[in-house]
């Protein structure tokens, strides 16, 4: 294909090859019935903040049966990791394993049949050892609305725009203890002064895998309350990487995964996720209870801020 050629091109010149997409994104001879186009790109081209632990993810218009992401460092170094498409074809996703480096500045590369596209981004200091056991009472809030939605299908682009009322705060409530630290999940309330504990979502107490700088809570199941209606989310689990600064008003970042139950939502989404989902290939898999009605349901890249609250239990 034209884009690997691109590729071998590029790590010796700079700007060697165009892109196969214009400028706008939309290919050359597309391959559907409307035109192939690049939709997002996340990491997004110069950003300088992506999360160490993400995904490099490239959604596209109109399927594709063959999608490649191939991500190297300014030294020509080449990322391991896991590719998939995903959505019918219409997503390609590449998690590198293991992680990427702090502060450090990657070049990446999409390769379709219907078209090329190479960006470049820099990873944030997250990542780095915190060097300490000492966690008690450490915070973090996390924006939602500011993660990138990457399941389920169909329906990220309705659910992410309802995201503004998933503000959740973990806190860690002991210090820990060899691989691991007491965790607390509640809610918090970002357009109230001082950004106070949600008194209406539920709070979750648990034992949490540490990993310095990671802490990984779950798998737990919680309803949450949003605007007019409730999440409901099975075999949810957070990880969330903590500044290595945490006596510096240092926060984090990370990602949630678990599957929801769309039962009772048809009214907020216009119709049955389930019945969109099994359109991208995605069909609506059993739920705790047997009920075929759950999705996947990955948010991915969310910023976390330093929370100097004390979540209390409901």
């Amino acid at each position: 294909m034209r884009g690997l050629l691109c590729i071998a091109l590029i790590a010796g010149l700079a700007g060697g090859c165009d892109d196969y997409f214009d400028p706008d994104g939309v290919v050359l001879t597309p391959d559907c019935d409307q035109p192939q186009k690049v939709n997002t790109i996340r990491p997004r081209d110069a950003d300088d903040d992506a999360y160490v632990d993400g995904y490099i993810v490239v959604s596209l218009q109109c399927p594709v049966q063959t999608g490649i992401i191939t991500v190297r460092t300014l030294a020509d170094e080449p990322v391991t990791g896991l590719l998939n498409l995903h959505h019918g074809g219409r997503q390609v996703r590449f998690r590198p394993s293991p992680g990427l480096e702090p502060n450090t500045t990657y070049d990446a590369f999409l390769d379709t049949p219907d078209g090329f596209r190479d960006w470049r981004f820099q990873t944030s200091d997250l990542g780095r050892p915190t060097g300490t056991n000492e966690l008690a009472w450490v915070a973090v809030s996390m924006l939602g609305a500011r993660g990138t939605l990457l399941d389920p299908p169909g329906v990220t682009e309705a659910l992410q725009d309802e995201l503004g009322d998933f503000n959740t705060v973990l806190q860690l409530t002991s210090d820990a203890t060899g691989a691991t630290v007491n965790a607390r999940l509640g809610g918090f309330l970002p357009a109230d002064e001082g950004d106070p504990q949600d008194p209406a979502q539920p709070v979750v107490d648990a034992t949490a895998a540490w990993g310095d700088p990671t802490v990984t809570l779950g798998p737990v199941d919680l309803v949450w309350r949003m605007d007019g209606w409730s999440m409901a989310l099975e075999q949810a689990t957070w990880t969330v990487a903590l500044d290595s600064d945490l006596t510096g008003g240092g926060g984090g970042g990370g990602q949630l995964e678990a599957m929801w139950d769309v039962r009772q939502v048809a009214p907020v989404f216009g119709e049955d996720p389930c019945l969109t989902a099994a359109e991208l290939d995605t069909p609506c898999t059993a739920c705790a209870d047997g009920t075929p009605a759950c999705l996947p349901f990955l948010l991915v890249h969310t910023p976390a801020n330093p929370w100097f609250g004390t979540l209390t239990a409901n």
